[in-house]
């Protein structure tokens, strides 16, 4: 049985005049889709409610549910938590209304975190109707979008739809080379990620270039060294000392001396690299992730 392709639209500040961007993927790239779509943040996701199991499904633990919105309670006091991504059911009457309630949640946003993504559920017609005046609103010519009898609707390219291009380094062109959706979607986050203090997960095949896009974040966002290291080998030695040090003493009457981790060598405005850690036990990845969510 042929999949239903997934749909939202995707509000960022500054979207008064043009309207949202409609964005169609199938649902096995659901997850990667609405990550980037969310990770320039501020943003809005509009959804249909009967999608929003699906979009629980796809964000895991990073959605936080908020339950349903009262009509006399503005989207701004339910969405006052920074941690996660806001999930929100509305009850709009009209597209006008919810337009307007979503980009003064937005404006609220941009105020209060930078960096805070929503997902906000509506019913299927008022969904229909802001799709349908966000296509009037917009043309090819303005967003860029690929016309659909030039190429397929990828991922990749409905996911370029939704991220305004940034100015690329001189030489990342020249690093990762290349005109498609999916070369550019490549630069394209590799500028976002520099821009953002978020951790970065790369993935891909062996010889995809995974190493030199880690290089080009660093080198584009951090003036300090890039602390590299293959998890190949944390994981068959001392994970815990050689990624957080370990305190030693010199002889049996040697005064202690602390020896620093990969992780206090990279704190100086560096980066930390972890190349392969699929290959980490699950207890250390368990304690890879806690450090980070304290950092």
């Amino acid at each position: 049985m042929r999949e239903t392709p997934f749909h939202f639209l995707c509000l960022h500040p500054g979207d008064k005049t043009s309207g949202p961007v409609q964005a169609t993927v199938p649902q096995p790239r659901m997850k990667e889709t609405l990550a980037g779509a969310l990770a320039s943040g501020p943003a809005v996701l509009v959804v249909r409610n009967e999608d929003l199991p699906a979009v629980f499904v796809a964000l895991g633990d990073r959605a936080v549910d908020r339950g349903d919105k009262h009509p006399s309670v503005t989207l701004g006091r339910i969405t006052r938590s920074r941690d996660g991504i806001q999930v929100i059911r509305a009850s709009y009457r009209s597209p006008g209304q919810a337009l307007r309630s979503l980009r003064a949640l937005l404006r609220h946003a941009m105020l209060r975190d930078g960096s805070t993504g929503y997902v906000v559920g509506v019913a299927q017609v008022i969904f229909d109707e802001v799709w349908q005046r966000s296509a009037a609103l917009r043309s090819p010519a303005i967003t860029g979008q690929i016309d659909a009898a030039e190429a397929p609707q990828t991922g990749e390219a409905n996911l370029m739809r939704l991220l305004r291009p940034d100015d690329e380094a001189d030489d990342l062109h020249d690093r990762l080379a290349g005109g498609s959706p999916h070369m550019r979607l490549v630069r394209t986050l590799i500028v976002r990620a520099a821009k953002s203090r978020q951790t970065v997960l790369i993935l891909g095949d062996v010889g995809t270039g995974k190493n030199v896009v880690a290089q080009a974040i660093h080198d584009l966002s951090s003036s300090g060294p890039l602390v590299a290291s293959n998890c190949v080998t944390l994981a068959t030695g001392r994970f815990e000392a050689a990624l957080f040090g370990e305190t030693l003493r010199d002889g049996k009457r040697g005064h202690p001396r602390f020896v620093p981790g990969l992780w206090r060598k990279a704190c100086a405005g560096g980066t930390l690299y972890l190349d392969e850690v699929s290959a980490l036990t699950l207890p250390q990845q368990a304690l890879l992730v806690r450090q980070l969510n304290t950092a």
